[in-house]
């Protein structure tokens, strides 16, 4: 009887992100800033002081854009930098698979494959295709 019995794989898991877990990300939303992606922790960081050095300086809109989007060009070389850095996600800010809701996947909990947390998830109902 125990023969017939078959996990669900953890892929198909909601919470199931490339390996890792994301039920707590998503329990309590921002509570771990250590899961937070560097890249874009450090891109708020110089936005925020961009815009505090243009109100200084009384930089008109026109000029302060221009000068941000030349910072954002190093910024982008840079977050390539990042020893979690792999790219091809067009979608993602930093261009980078690892980085998903502004979190750093390689930071989170990696998947045990089963939990009790286990929720299935519509869009990823077929489970033939899943390698876990």
């Amino acid at each position: 009887m125990a023969d017939n019995v078959r996990l669900f794989p953890a892929c198909a898991c909601g919470h199931y992100q490339l390996g890792r877990c994301l039920y707590e990300e998503r329990l309590n939303p921002g509570f771990r800033d250590r899961w937070r992606c560097r890249v874009l922790t450090k891109w708020e960081k110089a936005y925020d002081d961009f815009l505090l050095r243009a109100e200084a300086f009384h930089l008109e809109l026109a000029n302060a854009v221009e000068l941000w989007e030349a910072r954002l060009e190093r910024l982008l070389v840079q977050a390539r930098q990042c020893p979690d850095y792999a790219g091809g996600a067009e979608e993602s800010a930093t261009g980078c698979l690892n980085e998903i809701e502004g979190l750093c996947l390689r930071l989170l909990p990696e998947c045990q494959g089963r939990c009790r947390h286990y929720t299935t998830d519509q869009s990823k109902n077929n489970f033939n295709g899943c390698d876990a």
